[in-house]
């Protein structure tokens, strides 16, 4: 039988797509994993991955292997859960959950409480999000509004995405000004990644942004001061009671959910999607 460390090895080599980065994530130095996968290879007599501009990617025979050693994999890791700590014999799991700050802020965490103590969760909130972190299994649900994310990419990676709500949003500036005489503020661009960055630009027209900030919140900030005139998603601006919507709905954007394939029966993580839908 072939030592389940080789299968992990080829797991983290299709994650990372180098034997330097597989071997950063195992603990292990790069001849190790190099060493290991040519075991496999002369075990199961074929070549298991492909070099293409500097990345490695599976072979035809080792696409057909990943699905079934995904599934161990995970079945192990969560046997290793169910083996850590415990409080008075009770298991408590763990939930790493992705999503963009102003939705963990404001959606997430203060509904948070009362499902952690219900599930016995021991959670990890993620304000960064991207293909990699979850092909690489570092988060086990996302929330998403990221236009860049490739329905392509998610099914190579048995990546499940479903929409779950709609962000919308408006031009806000503080209740009793003349929102004419207010210069704009908005984001940086490295931080928009989704067509709210043009819809941004556009409202701000030739004027452009006289302040920019990394986060929603600070520009609410920016409206509720009086200084400027801004665009904030509803959930962000709506509790706030200085600020005064000064336009339509600008842009709607969906909610999207992705997890891993593997998870769909997983009870917990079940139990985490439905109430994340729930709240939303």
């Amino acid at each position: 039988m072939i030592n389940w460390d080789y299968w992990q090895t080829l797991l983290a080599v299709y994650r990372t797509g180098s034997f330097a980065q597989a071997a950063k994530s195992l603990n292990i130095d790069a001849t190790t994993v190099g060493r290991r996968i040519k075991s496999l290879e002369k075990t199961l007599s074929y070549s298991l991955f492909i070099r293409n501009e500097g990345r490695l990617y599976p072979s035809n025979q080792c696409e057909s292997l990943l699905s079934h050693i995904e599934t161990a994999s995970e079945a192990l890791r969560w046997v290793e859960q169910e083996s850590e700590s415990t409080n008075n014999g009770i298991v408590w799991r763990k939930l790493r959950l992705a999503a963009p700050p102003f939705v963990i802020k404001n959606i997430i965490t203060p509904n948070l409480s009362d499902f952690i103590k219900q599930q016995r969760l021991r959670i990890d909130l993620i304000s960064k999000i991207s293909n990699a972190s979850l092909s690489k299994r570092e988060v086990d649900i996302a929330i998403s509004i990221d236009d860049t994310f490739s329905n392509k990419e998610l099914k190579i990676e048995q990546i499940e995405s479903e929409k779950i709500g709609e962000v919308s949003y408006f031009a806000y500036a503080k209740k009793g000004l003349d929102p004419e005489k207010l210069p704009w503020a908005g984001l940086h661009e490295g931080h928009i990644r989704t067509s709210g960055s043009k819809a941004m630009t556009k409202l701000a027209g030739k004027r452009g942004f006289q302040y920019r900030t990394n986060y929603f919140e600070s520009l609410r900030e920016f409206a509720s001061a009086g200084i400027a005139r801004v665009m904030l998603p509803n959930i962000v601006a709506d509790n706030n009671p200085d600020l005064v919507a000064i336009s339509d709905i600008v842009l709607k954007q969906p909610l999207i959910m992705l997890y891993h394939h593997q998870d769909i029966e997983v009870h917990h993580l079940k139990d985490a999607r439905d109430w994340v839908k729930s709240i939303i």
